[in-house]
């Protein structure tokens, strides 16, 4: 099912008379007015229902080629790390930070990962390191309203990622699956919770994406509990 929140925060590097949210909602408002106090109050929830989509198969059309379109921008960040890897000699290693999604090893919904692409360039040179938290908080952008805000970390299904790790009793590790002894879970498609720059906590269950850890890192930083980011107040002093 095609992800409309991805789509928006993929393309906010855009103008607003290129991004294709602002494409899909004027289409709306021009086409399918009936929808628009719908898309108001759900925001981009709206898009999630599989039967809006079968209903109105042009919104979900419009999304899709605006969306792989967007998606190249996995491909351009592997090759700028790439020319910057270029120039350090080439005893000297390089650390890259970013969400999990990018660092991944395989592809999201049929769209190359940045770290699919280091993988293909670098071999077994790269190493993706993933992050994986149980409880807490954190800090993302309303999916209805998109405002900033706090929200608290949604109970892990059994036999999910972070629920496994929390089983082996310690509050933070490294797991190196390179060198690890081969278990079950880590050769199975499992529960990620996987969050971007949205959340809504009305549909958590929406933000896990079954994963086999073995195809998508080489390792996984466990932390049992983490605590959202402090805002800077925009006040100069």
């Amino acid at each position: 099912m095609f992800l409309i929140r991805l789509l928006k925060q993929e393309c906010e590097c855009f103008g607003a008379d290129q991004n294709p949210f602002n494409r899909i909602k004027q289409f709306i408002q021009n086409e399918h007015p009936e929808l628009s106090a719908i898309l108001k109050e759900k925001g981009e929830m709206f898009f999630l229902n599989e039967e809006m989509q079968l209903q109105y198969p042009e919104l979900h059309q419009i999304a899709i080629e605006f969306y792989h379109d967007a998606c190249k921008r996995d491909s351009f960040m592997s090759e700028n790390i790439m020319s910057l890897l270029g120039n350090l000699p080439e005893t000297d290693r390089m650390m890259v930070w970013a969400h999990n999604g990018h660092i991944a090893l395989n592809d999201c919904d049929g769209i190359p990962a940045m770290g699919s692409y280091l993988r293909d360039k670098l071999g077994q040179s790269y190493y993706a390191l993933g992050f994986v938290t149980s409880s807490g908080t954190f800090q993302a952008l309303d999916s209805v309203h998109y405002q900033l805000r706090v929200f608290s970390m949604p109970p892990q299904p059994e036999n999910s990622w972070a629920h496994l790790c929390s089983k082996f009793g310690e509050d933070q590790f490294i797991l190196d699956f390179r060198s690890a002894p081969p278990t079950d879970w880590m050769s199975s498609s499992i529960p990620l919770l996987t969050i971007g720059t949205t959340f809504s906590d009305s549909v958590p269950s929406f933000f896990f994406d079954n994963q086999i850890p073995l195809n998508h890192f080489d390792g996984l930083i466990y932390i049992r509990k983490t605590s959202a980011a402090h805002p800077m107040s925009t006040t100069h002093h």
